[in-house]
């Protein structure tokens, strides 16, 4: 047996007599085994991700919802207005999208404008991260599930925690490029359905805007569990630039932040 010194011995077994035999323990020493995955775990966690997205929204062709949303405007790193805009939104899913003012707040300073201040940075208030693309300030924008998301991002899985849904991974996203318009940061994913659960996530150095520098825009999302379908119901957007034009004119830095708590969801 493994583990046992190896003898031979030679006896004569007595006739009315037990014999007892017993091993002597041998320490047995193995060569260093080092065994390495065949593939980075968070490369079959996004494969997957990509693979159900559709089988994810299946059936989901539009929902509405109630929406608070606050939003605050910086210039020069003083605050120009803070407002708060009470809506209701309706969405098609893949075809469009609208949201109706109820009720809006607005600081003394602009209290003299009749609507609600527009400070949305894409052309949609609910921005699904699990598409392919995101049009931002005239960039396209690959998405970190994007159907060919491994030509633009390499990924690396940070943890594993549990929650009420099961295991939830977090991953790092990391753009394999400098040049190209996409993001970094990271994600999160729930094991059962592989549906996106949270983002962390803001531009590389890729999305550029004519006449604007230092760009910069950070995306917050927190999801729920809706009906079977995963939706945001935490959204937080902040950012800043700089207009110049051609070093002739420079204007102060810009910087905004819009908070959204998402409620009241209708399948």
């Amino acid at each position: 047996y493994v583990g046992y010194k190896t003898d031979t011995l030679s006896i004569n077994v007595p006739t009315q007599k037990k014999l007892f035999v017993t091993l002597r323990p041998d320490a047995v020493r193995l060569g260093e085994v080092v065994i390495n995955a065949s593939e980075n775990p968070a490369y079959r966690i996004i494969r997957e991700a990509i693979k159900r997205k559709e089988e994810n929204r299946k059936g989901l062709n539009n929902f509405e919802y109630d929406a608070y949303s606050k939003r605050i405007m910086k210039s020069g790193g003083e605050i120009a207005f803070v407002e708060e805009v009470f809506l209701k939104g309706y969405n098609k899913v893949n075809d469009w999208e609208k949201e109706f003012v109820l009720s809006f707040h607005k600081t003394e300073n602009q209290k003299n404008t009749d609507n609600a201040t527009d400070v949305q940075i894409t052309d949609n208030y609910y921005i699904d991260f699990s598409r392919d693309t995101l049009s931002l300030m005239m960039n396209t924008i690959y998405l970190p599930l994007a159907d060919n998301a491994f030509d633009y991002y390499d990924y690396k899985l940070l943890e594993i925690t549990e929650s009420e849904t099961g295991d939830v991974y977090k991953i790092e996203v990391i753009p394999l490029s400098k040049i190209q318009p996409l993001l970094k940061g990271e994600i999160t994913i729930e094991d059962g359905s592989y549906a996106l659960t949270s983002v962390n996530l803001e531009t590389n150095e890729g999305v550029r805007f004519l006449f604007v520098k230092n760009l910069h825009i950070k995306f917050v999302q927190r999801l729920g569990n809706y009906n079977g379908y995963w939706l945001p119901n935490y959204v937080e957007n902040e950012g800043g630039f700089e207009m110049s034009f051609q070093g002739l004119l420079s204007l102060d830095i810009i910087e905004f932040k819009v908070i959204n708590n998402i409620t009241e969801y209708k399948i």
